[in-house]
């Protein structure tokens, strides 16, 4: 990033005795008069083994907040450095402004209106980067505090399952938190044109850093987030946040052509979190998604989003099952919009679920019962992107496991074989019975198992699953290893009285009696017939 400076810019001059400063806190404010103090003095508190300093940006604002800073620049003068626009910059051009003042091998970044809760941050920070030259960026979670009511304090981060992360991932969304960051020095004259032009600039560093190198994330909750209504960002109504988000990527596209995917992904994901903010779904009920890559968990302005099951056979199945349940689900008013919404919300009426789908064309080709599955609901939404359905909630007889027999001793054609779930007095929760357990033919491998209800064919499933336990239990017989199944039965449509029995196919077409389970609906059950 080049060119003349867009206005006349006073820094005043770091100290000039004693060391370079390692560290250096990049802190850009406006209008921050009530917040200001309480976040340089969580930067004066780091207790560090390496010097650092503190740059503030004061863009000129219109409350006291120059003022504030003044004093604490007179009190600490030999941490704290001002950078004294004689005019507003703007947040983006104030952040490069700072940069360019600053010293440091690290940059730490600290919004005049966010701060700090551990005193050594800074240093466990500098000395991961010390450590590992293949990092570029180290960050940690955040607590994020709403203003005036609203939302309860929460997490600034997902669970994300691990804890390094290249560029391909924070290409798919800005999951780390700006008062978390520290990176390795940046130049600005290296920075892109269009760097400033978003107000998405903390995501954006991150993305130029991560060309370099890996982002790791620190255990712990280090700072706090503050959400108002005069905030840059927070001021922004959801959608209006989304939309520039989308401009980020279609920038990012043309300066990262070698990250396409990645950047396609990312791309569906902002048009899936703008269509819900623009079909105003509600936030009484849960949001179940379907999405091709659910690597970074999926985050709806505050509603409670299940991720639904791609990676278990059989999909389908499993996908109706995970519907079934949470359309049986009491309404939930616990859950409210962390970013102001401007849509109208639809009514709670905790009649619903909604259903959102990613690239729905490719899943419904994938799996053509989904869209039976969806005939009873309403769409609310359609585009290449995703497509949002409500799904009218479910009234689902339960029933209660009477009794699980296993045929003993087993049939001379096995080896051995087990029910584990369910087990007697279980009661189902939804439609759906899931049935595991395990078969090992003896001369002829076990295959499949089915389960049928007056000779009604209700499900077959491959055996296949691990089974470690068995592994270590037939240890000369290889097959032991993957001789375990999961099955879904569809009980929905059957009589109040049923009886399963479930049947071991063996490779050689023969078949044998695996045991039988008997289930009734859970208020006629009668608890003294649980053993089998």
């Amino acid at each position: 990033m080049s060119g003349e400076r867009a206005s006349e810019v006073r820094i005043t001059p770091g100290v000039q005795d004693g060391p370079r400063p390692k560290v250096s806190v990049l802190v850009t404010t406006y209008n921050h008069e009530r917040y200001l103090e309480q976040a340089l003095e969580s930067a004066l508190a780091q207790q560090t083994t390496c010097p650092f300093e503190i740059v503030v940006g004061e863009d000129c604002s219109t409350d006291g907040t120059r003022a504030v800073l003044e004093r604490l620049f007179d009190e600490h003068p030999d941490v704290i450095r001002m950078v004294l626009p004689r005019e507003n910059l703007g947040p983006n051009q104030m952040y490069v402004e700072v940069m360019r003042a600053a010293r440091g091998d690290y940059f730490a970044i600290l919004d005049g209106d966010d701060y700090w809760v551990s005193v050594d941050k800074l240093e466990r920070q500098a000395r991961l980067l010390d450590s590992n030259d293949d990092y570029q960026v180290c960050f940690h979670d955040v607590a994020v505090v709403t203003e005036g009511g609203g939302a309860e304090p929460r997490r600034g981060m997902p669970s994300l399952g691990r804890e390094t992360f290249d560029l391909d991932d924070i290409l798919l969304g800005n999951f780390v938190p700006a008062a978390s960051v520290m990176h390795r020095r940046v130049d600005v004259d290296d920075l892109p044109n269009w760097f400033t032009e978003f107000a998405w600039i903390d995501w954006l560093m991150l993305v130029v850093c991560a060309q370099k190198g890996l982002l790791q994330l620190l255990p712990g909750l280090e700072a706090v987030y503050r959400v108002h209504s005069s905030g840059l960002w927070a001021g922004r109504d959801r959608a209006a946040q989304l939309e520039e988000e989308v401009r980020v990527y279609e920038q990012l596209e043309s300066a990262l052509p070698g990250h396409g995917e990645a950047l396609a992904a990312g791309l569906r994901r902002a048009w899936v979190q703008l269509a819900v903010e623009q079909a105003g779904l509600g936030y009484d009920r849960p949001v179940a998604v379907l999405s091709h890559h659910p690597e970074l968990p999926w985050y709806l302005n505050g509603r409670a989003v299940s991720q639904l099951p791609t990676d278990e056979e059989p999909i389908a199945a499993c996908i109706q099952a995970e519907l079934d349940r949470m359309r049986r689900l009491p309404a939930n008013s616990s859950s409210v919009p962390h970013w102001r919404t401007v849509t109208p919300v639809r009514g709670a009426t905790g009649t619903f679920v909604y259903f959102v789908i990613e690239s729905p064309v490719a899943w419904f080709e994938r799996l053509p019962k989904l869209r039976a599955y969806l005939q009873d609901s309403t769409r609310l939404h359609a585009s290449q992107a995703c497509a949002i359905y409500e799904l009218p909630c479910q009234t689902i007889t339960e029933r209660r496991i009477v009794a699980v027999q296993i045929s003993r001793p087993p049939s001379g054609q096995l080896q051995g074989g087990h029910i584990d779930s369910p087990e007697p007095g279980t009661v189902t929760t939804a439609a759906m019975l899931e049935l595991v357990g395990w078969a090992l033919g003896r001369d002829e491998p076990a295959v499949s198992i089915s389960v049928t209800h007056a000779s009604r064919l209700l499900s077959r499933a491959p055996l296949g699953a691990p089974r470690p336990d068995l592994a270590a239990a037939f240890p000369d017989v290889p097959r032991a290893a993957r001789a375990g199944f999961r099955a879904l039965l569809d009980l929905a449509n059957l009589p109040d009285d049923v009886e399963l029995v479930v049947t071991a196919e063996l490779a050689g077409d023969a078949s044998v009696t695996l045991g039988v389970i008997r289930a009734s609906l859970a208020s006629r059950a009668d608890p003294a017939s649980d053993s089998p």
